[in-house]
């Protein structure tokens, strides 16, 4: 866990990030599966974003730490207050858009997201859609840890899953 509160409730993953996290602050959490490594794979969560602020998936991280941009990787995440879904990554503990997509995604409702990264080419689905909503094609990270997060938001992630292309 890296900031923020994380809690489960009724099987699923609950993250409370918010500006006044612990007082710091700090408005983005994570929470990394250390010391996993995938490259190539299908990784996907049914997720939930209950506020303003947005949610979601990072993956290929390394040197996670707390604050929002503080580690190395990507992220593919819902944003409910600008009905987009997006893709980016942290670097030198900056975020970078790469890709951002109008989608009409709204708070308090369950979106499944599927990503699809292999070598250099990142695609993102939602709930089971036959093309990729947003993608982008970018060699800075090749492989890493998986995660979720959240930025100044309350979400929730269930049913999450990773394979190995």
């Amino acid at each position: 866990f890296y900031g923020g509160g994380w809690f489960w409730k009724d099987g699923t993953v609950n993250a409370s990030s918010n500006p006044g996290s612990f007082g710091y602050g700090i408005n983005g959490s994570k929470y990394v599966a250390n010391n996993t490594d995938f490259s190539d794979f299908t990784y996907q969560a049914d997720i939930q974003v209950k506020t303003e602020g947005d949610a979601g998936l990072i993956f290929r991280v390394s040197k996670p730490a707390i604050g929002a941009d503080a580690y190395e990787g990507y992220y593919v995440g819902l944003n409910p207050g600008t009905g987009e879904v997006q893709i980016g990554k942290a670097s030198n503990q900056k975020w970078v858009p790469l890709n951002a997509v109008k989608y009409p995604v709204k708070m308090n409702t369950v979106y499944q997201v599927k990503i699809i990264a292999k070598g250099d080419k990142i695609e993102a689905f939602i709930n089971n859609s036959d093309k990729a909503v947003v993608s982008i094609t970018d060699n800075q990270y090749q492989s890493g840890s998986i995660g979720l997060r959240a930025y100044k938001a309350l979400a929730s992630f269930d049913s999450v899953k990773i394979n190995k292309l």
